[in-house]
């Protein structure tokens, strides 16, 4: 794809073919890609709808890059902004930093901040956590991302199976990991919630996990709708990811 057509994806917020345009930069191997989005970039800096992709563009590319680019947008503020409250704090319990690159940028060193509040009382720190544990694509995050499938709400329990998907999909689910995973996610099958039985049922539709999936099943231990739930997903039906994490993410 033209570097200008792909450029375009990343301004033309209703366009069908955006995300294909987007990951259209991320794998390009022209060598001026890097140069164009840094000028964007710096042009474009005060825009929230703008600046986040094309930070997590570079991100992709190259995740050992200098983080110092990305972390201008957090811990000050920006008069004028509607929207600075998404950034004006810690890039690593900001709501936006998947949208950013944070997790990705392996300098930051995202898993071992990250796992700093997986323990918080606040729910919605502990599910930025997980959330950005699961785009880190780190195998490291494996165990991590497991240990809150055992969550008191459903919601982190969702993100949690979902976050098991996004590693397993980067191939950053260890061998060493399948056990804790994989009996987090059965375990959730149990669960009163449709919602975490869904999420969890998809998480063990990988490849890595399946097996276990299919034996959960024969045992015939599962209620009635959870096991309708599992047959949809051995039949095919897998549910969504929740959320899509930035407009370029493969889903």
């Amino acid at each position: 794809m033209n570097i200008d057509v792909a450029l375009a994806g990343v301004f033309d917020r209703n366009s069908p073919d955006r995300g294909a345009r987007i990951r259209a930069l991320v794998e390009s191997d022209d060598a001026s890609v890097d140069a164009h989005i840094e000028a964007l970039l710096e042009e474009h800096s005060r825009s929230m709808a703008v600046a986040p992709i094309l930070c997590r563009v570079l991100a992709e590319r190259r995740p050992d890059r200098d983080p110092s680019y990305v972390l201008e947008f957090f811990g000050k503020g920006r008069k004028g902004d509607p929207a600075d409250w998404l950034v004006r704090r810690s890039p690593y319990r900001s709501p936006a930093l998947c949208y950013y690159g944070i997790p990705r940028l392996r300098l930051l060193k995202p898993v071992e901040h990250l796992a700093r509040d997986l323990g918080q009382w606040s729910a919605h720190r502990r599910g930025i956590a997980v959330v950005g544990l699961g785009d880190t694509a780190d195998p490291e995050a494996a165990r991590l991302v497991a240990g809150r499938l055992k969550d008191w709400r459903s919601k982190i329990r969702v993100a949690a199976a979902d976050s098991i998907r996004r590693l397993a999909r980067d191939g950053a689910l260890p061998p060493e990991s399948l056990d804790v995973v994989g009996d987090g996610l059965v375990a959730c099958l149990f669960h009163r919630k449709e919602a975490v039985v869904r999420h969890a049922a998809a998480a063990l539709a990988v490849p890595a996990l399946k097996e276990r999936l299919v034996l959960v099943r024969q045992a015939g231990t599962l209620s009635p709708s959870a096991a309708s739930e599992v047959d949809d997903v051995l039949a095919g039906t897998v549910v969504s990811l929740r959320e899509k994490l930035w407009p370029g993410e493969i889903t």
